[in-house]
């Protein structure tokens, strides 16, 4: 069970946004054939099924949700200056059973954006620790967008913002959760990631990575 971590450095009322990071890595799948997984895409675990897949009008990224697993994947560089991301993914409960998903910076575990729709929350984690939280809506079946960045606040001090909303609604103005690191981060790539406990697929799509200014 996830560890809450006392709320020291959380800041859970609104915080203005930053301007538009600059943008190092942008996958929209569309110029990938259905079947096939792009060569710069690092999976995790390593027996994950990844394939690109295709509806009408757009391609996307999905995972198989067996056998039940958390799953991953890395994108963009592996460098400190990626200090943004963001994704939208599209998953679905089955009665009583959520999935949970979100976006992440600084390799597989270091922070991430995490959608519960169990509990109806979002979620700001570092490893496995939640270290902010705050009520969030989410509809099965439909495409969340999710970013976070990790910013400059003053010296030895960042701060961790995310906000996530429905796909084909207008962008938050301002960042929906945030919360204060004190410690020096740790370089990684950006990622996506899940954990489909009703057994169904979860797709990824518009996957960025980048600089926060």
């Amino acid at each position: 069970m996830r560890k809450l971590l006392a709320p020291t450095f959380a800041f859970l009322l609104c915080v203005a946004a930053a301007e538009a990071p600059k943008i190092d890595y942008s996958n929209d799948f569309e110029k990938v054939a259905s079947g096939n997984l792009p060569a710069e895409l690092m999976v995790f675990p390593g027996d994950a099924k990844f394939t690109v897949e295709q509806e009408p009008g757009n391609h996307f990224l999905r995972v198989k949700p067996t056998p039940l697993d958390g799953f991953g994947v890395l994108f963009g560089a592996d460098d400190p200056a990626t200090t943004s991301v963001e994704a939208r993914i599209r998953t679905s409960s089955l009665k009583k059973r959520f999935p949970e998903f979100g976006v992440g910076l600084g390799g597989t575990s270091a922070y991430r954006l995490w959608l519960m729709p169990a509990t109806g929350e979002l979620q700001l984690l570092k490893g496995e620790d939640v270290v902010a939280h705050k009520p969030c809506e989410w509809k099965s079946g439909t495409w969340t967008r999710l970013k976070l960045q990790l910013q400059p606040a003053g010296e030895a001090k960042w701060k961790l913002v995310g906000k996530a909303w429905p796909d084909g609604s207008a962008e938050p103005a301002e960042w929906m959760i945030a919360w204060e690191e004190i410690e020096k981060p740790s370089p990684g790539r950006a990622s996506v990631g899940a954990s489909p406990y009703p057994e169904t697929p979860v797709d990824f799509d518009d996957l960025k990575a980048g600089t926060a200014k």
